[in-house]
């Protein structure tokens, strides 16, 4: 057993694990908003010389940057189950490894498992793993694995072997997502000067911290080489309402009353720890790794360099930290008992409404994809996808169908126009000029009513259609669909997903 209380037991653990793909399997596609622009990625990289995608529309090109997560794995994975039992795979990997990883960490800072760790192991689902920022969040699970080993290691006076490992662990997080490998620097670094400062005098602590974390920037050396990227300038910076509301959105997902229950749910516990009710207290070494992510979350920008949400995707892991350093060691053992019910029943309610949302999501998708099946293989589509207006918190469910097209790519060799191409951060390229402006992301955004983007409207009427065989409209009302266009003939149509085929002018006319 690894401890003595029932949440401590290999099988209870064993549950947890379990939970943690739980919500995934039933998909066919793991609904996660960018993941359909990924999936398109995966298949183009692992596409055969004659594929049309090389031949006629794309390109793509290895380089060492900080974005390359599951584009390496998925070139084995790909290449043995397919790109979409593959990707399927792959990502439920994810929050496997990040509830793996956090149960590391709450066991080496405690020594066991704090009634209340279930409590965090949510997070594993946090807003922006189902916003489908996959590099990212698999670099935050290995973020949790290295924090734990660095705590490890720092325990029992391994200080060279770890200085060795992490001059290799420090790159291949990096090369994973660059903004999981700050995030990890950042954690292990507040939490190094946290327990040099229970040692030492504030200077010798701090120089001891330095001398360790040095270790921690081996990544530079990668990123030296690093492609420059075609986007410079940073914007989001320090805007308080920004800050107050994407703390509101660590959970969110479909009901918003589902999802700010679990949030008060967390708060309150967390609460009572930072107060020190019911005998609870926070461990000061994840307390201290907690605040420092806290303080990056304020002081970074959320957009730098055509990367956004750089901020806001590093509060979830931060919050986690602050109730992995839960301890309950002091709280009576029947109150024990009750926060291990509490934390358990949180978990389980909490997961059986993402794994209903999830099915939901599955069901819209597949609905929406059916027309797929009138198009001709290597054909170019152009896809118009309708954007809500308003601000995010009133659409708080949102239909994640921004980057759907991208199974286009991935199901029938498709040219779709809703792929990044951004130089330093994506590895694919489009060369296929006769699109014009609709050759890349974010081309295929569009409202219904004006309000600071695109409309559907004026959309259509600047298409170059001889660029392409068919329209896709996503998410579009029957209601606004092209009725008297000629060039338009309607193949297909799911619900709000229209699919038509774009005759020549000349056939059109006659």
């Amino acid at each position: 057993m690894l401890g003595h209380a029932w949440w401590e037991r290999r099988a209870a653990v064993g549950v947890l694990l379990l939970l943690a793909v739980v919500p995934l399997i039933w998909p066919t596609i793991p609904p996660l908003l960018d993941l359909p622009g990924h999936m398109a990625s995966y298949a183009i990289s692992i596409a055969p010389d004659a594929s049309p995608l090389l031949q006629r529309y794309y390109s793509f090109q290895w380089q060492l940057i900080g974005n390359l997560g599951l584009d390496v794995l998925m070139v084995p994975v790909g290449k043995i189950f397919g790109v979409e039992l593959g990707t399927k795979l792959a990502v439920m990997t994810i929050p496997l490894l990040t509830v793996a990883g956090m149960l590391l960490v709450a066991r080496e800072v405690h020594g066991r498992l704090p009634a209340t760790t279930a409590l965090a192991l949510p997070l594993a689902y946090n807003y922006f793993f189902l916003f489908g920022f996959v590099n990212y969040c698999l670099a935050m699970a290995m973020a949790f694995w290295a924090l734990s080993l660095w705590l490890h290691l720092g325990h029992r006076q391994r200080h060279g072997l770890r200085f060795a490992l992490f001059v290799a662990i420090s790159p291949v997080v990096w090369a994973t997502h660059a903004v999981g490998w700050a995030v990890m620097a950042i954690m292990c670094g507040a939490a190094e000067l946290q327990i040099q400062l229970s040692q030492r005098r504030p200077v010798a602590a701090i120089v001891a911290t330095s001398l360790s974390c040095l270790a921690l920037l081996s990544a530079l050396v990668p990123m030296a080489f690093q492609p420059a990227g075609e986007i410079d300038g940073v914007g989001g910076w320090l805007i308080p309402l920004q800050l107050a509301k994407w703390m509101v959105t660590l959970f969110r997902d479909r009901w918003m009353w589902f999802d700010l229950a679990s949030l008060t749910v967390v708060a309150t516990v967390l609460g009572l720890a930072a107060t020190r009710r019911l005998d609870l207290r926070i461990s000061p070494v994840l307390a201290a790794a907690g605040g420092a992510l806290t303080i990056a979350y304020i002081i970074t920008p959320a957009r730098f360099a055509g990367a956004d949400f750089l901020h806001q995707r590093i509060i979830p892991y931060g919050l986690a930290l602050f109730i992995l350093g839960i301890d309950t060691s002091a709280v009576s053992s029947a109150n024990r008992r009750r926060l291990a019910m509490v934390a358990f029943a949180f978990l389980l309610i909490r997961t059986a409404g993402l794994t209903a949302s999830m099915a939901v999501y599955d069901r819209e998708w597949q609905e929406r994809l059916a027309v797929l099946d009138a198009v001709t293989p290597g054909s170019a589509i152009v896809t118009l996808q309708a954007q809500s207006c308003g601000n995010s918190l009133s659409n708080w469910a949102s239909p994640r169908i921004d980057h759907l097209a991208g199974i286009a790519t991935v199901r029938r060799d498709a040219f779709v126009n809703s792929l990044w191409t951004l130089h330093g951060i994506q590895l694919l390229r489009t060369h296929y000029a006769e699109a014009g402006a609709y050759q890349a992301d974010p081309s295929s955004f569009v409202t219904i009513e004006p309000c600071g983007m695109m409309t559907l409207k004026g959309a259509l009427a600047r298409i170059p259609y001889r660029a392409f065989d068919y329209l896709w409209l996503v998410h579009v009302p029957p209601e606004e669909w092209p009725q008297k266009d000629a060039r338009l003939q309607l193949l297909r149509k799911t619900g709000d997903s229209a699919l038509f085929r774009i005759v020549p002018v000349s056939a059109a006319a006659r």
